[in-house]
């Protein structure tokens, strides 16, 4: 009898010995536990706080064009199915040939939020992200015809001083349902200091001056817009993945998407009329002069008023001839090629803006659908 108690007993200590192990090795029982953090051994992996910690490394995983990655992957998100396992479906689009974020943002617990929260950051100069990322300089360049100054010292104010709090909420919520449950009421506020006079009347004549280009910062505001709004929409499809409603989140989200694709609208409109005397181009001229037998052109740059910058300019060339007329003939059509080209950088960084608006929309309109509206 004794020997069959404490064989018992051993079978007990064995068993709860297995049960023990095999609960603290279930990580999808840690990551969807409230209020339980994932083990710092688990780099890849979102903990509270670490959409932050890890920009750098997410910036430097982050190799494709921007407009194409941020366009497929917001993109991707509208055509989520918000019954099914959101988790799952952020994995595959990060993987995806479209997307393809590299292992590093796929296999981590935000692969699409820890994206755009990184991007977002770099191009704006939060949290000591890298600004220098190769990145936030692809980004930049493809809008460098857009904006007048830097970015982020335009946005600098902004983004230190009101989105800081929205940013640190979203980076603190990390793996904690009950947080992310919290989020949409805590960054509501964020979405009037974006859109500014347009998030409560966008007929007026201050919003309608602001999307137009006559204020200073109307190509600035525009990216920023783009930018605010894709992260509003990995952070609904985060807040759905941990199972919370936020139908008056995702009208703001849709409101947003809605309010930047009128941003861009007006923007280029502004923008491609290149006759306008405050938001499009002065063509350059030719002038000659000289001796008759030293005489040289020389090109004067033509202007970009809303950015107040010169373009197409070309030093003295000298002529053939005491008439120059082959020379100043020559200059003109270089001239005119130079101004065609700077003309179709600005409409190919216009089409890439309005691909960014039209997968916000698409996105926006899908998570607002699947709050029941």
């Amino acid at each position: 009898m004794l020997k069959g108690a404490v064989f018992t007993c051993i079978l007990l200590l064995v068993d709860g010995f297995r049960v023990g192990k095999k609960k603290r090795a279930d990580p999808v029982m840690q990551l969807f536990s409230p209020g339980v953090q994932l083990s710092e051994g688990r780099s890849n992996e979102t903990r509270a706080g670490s959409l932050k910690g890890d920009m750098s490394k997410n910036l430097r995983a982050l190799t494709g064009d921007p407009n194409d990655i941020l366009v497929d992957l917001i993109k991707g998100v509208g055509s989520f199915n918000f019954n099914g396992d959101i988790l799952a479906q952020m994995k595959s689009l990060a993987r995806s040939s479209a997307v393809n974020l590299g292992q590093t943002i796929a296999s981590s617990v935000h692969p699409l939020l820890g994206a755009v929260f990184a991007v977002f950051a770099s191009v704006f100069g939060w949290g000591g992200a890298d600004e220098g990322s190769n990145m936030a300089e692809k980004i930049l360049q493809q809008v460098d015809k857009m904006i007048k100054g830097s970015l982020r010292n335009f946005n600098q104010k902004l983004v230190q001083e009101e989105l800081s709090g929205t940013l640190e909420t979203i980076n603190a919520a990390g793996t904690n349902r009950t947080r992310w449950g919290q989020v949409p009421v805590t960054v509501a506020s964020s979405f009037p200091k974006v859109f500014k006079e347009c998030w409560t009347n966008r007929v007026s004549q201050a919003c309608q001056n602001w999307r137009g280009g006559r204020g200073a910062g109307a190509g600035a505001s525009l990216v920023m817009e783009i930018q605010f709004t894709a992260l509003m929409i990995t952070s609904g499809a985060t807040v759905a993945r941990y199972n919370h409603k936020f139908l008056e989140y995702a009208k703001k989200i849709n409101t947003a998407a809605e309010l930047t694709r009128q941003h861009y609208a007006a923007f280029r409109e502004a923008r491609r009329n290149f006759r306008s005397t405050t938001t499009g181009l002065r063509k350059g001229t030719v002038s000659c002069a000289g001796r008759s037998n030293n005489k040289t052109c020389k090109t004067n740059p033509s202007r970009d008023l809303l950015l107040a910058e010169d373009f197409c300019g070309a030093g003295e060339s000298k002529c053939s001839s005491a008439s120059c007329s082959s020379r100043k003939a020559a200059s003109e059509r270089s001239l005119n090629t130079c101004v065609a080209q700077y003309e179709q950088r600005i409409n190919s960084e216009l089409n890439r803006l309005q691909s960014q608006t039209q997968a916000a929309q698409t996105a926006a309109k899908g998570i607002l659908q699947s709050q029941g509206r």
